[in-house]
């Protein structure tokens, strides 16, 4: 695929990405900017004359600004790179997993989770992943989880982080929700009436 114009200028220089991801935070002098990448004036003035080039900052009274266009493309630019970051630190996941059952709403915000990590069982140590999921839980000092599985302590465990006031917001598939209704609805009922709960 050719590419031209704006989507060359942000995807083939790491450094004018950057600079546009700097700027956006707030405008800043020729001096700031070789400072921030440990750089010459001859290194980034040509990185720079791009970016102006292509109306995505501006030069005013020492101050490199951002444009209307560079703010409205660092805004979009940024979920976007964030977005595949998620995707590529944990690709297999991605691509083992059958996805259609997530709402569109979550998908949307993958790119908050180019943090996470996968924990993974072998064969052998099976249920340390899921020790790792009950130590991440209770350390937790907010929660959102999405359940297709149901295991008898899980209701009582996020009871207990309900109780202690931490933000928790659960998701479960149909057959999961029934099964608690009709096995555990009172501490439904009792999750339900904390502030920091939503289910």
């Amino acid at each position: 695929m050719k590419s031209n114009g704006l989507l060359s200028i942000l995807t083939f220089s790491e450094k004018r990405k950057d600079l546009l991801f700097l700027i956006q935070e707030s405008p800043r002098t020729l001096s700031d900017i070789k400072e921030y990448f440990d750089v010459r004036s001859p290194e980034i003035l040509p990185r720079l004359k791009e970016m102006e080039n292509a109306n995505l900052i501006f030069r005013q009274e020492g101050m490199y600004w951002l444009t209307p266009l560079g703010k409205v493309s660092a805004m979009y630019f940024r979920p976007f790179l964030d977005t595949l970051a998620a995707i590529e630190a944990n690709e297999n996941f991605w691509k083992e997993h059958d996805l259609t059952g997530v709402p569109e709403t979550l998908l949307n915000r993958i790119q908050e989770l180019k943090e996470c990590r996968v924990v993974r069982d072998e064969h052998e140590n099976i249920y340390d992943s899921h020790k790792t999921f009950i130590e991440n839980v209770q350390s937790s000092t907010r929660l959102m989880g999405f359940a297709s599985i149901f295991l008898p302590h899980y209701p009582q465990m996020f009871l207990d982080v309900a109780r202690k006031g931490i933000p928790i917001s659960i998701i479960v598939t149909p057959n999961v929700f029934f099964k608690l209704k009709s096995e555990y609805n009172t501490e439904i009922e009792e999750y339900l009436e904390y502030k920091n709960t939503s289910f």
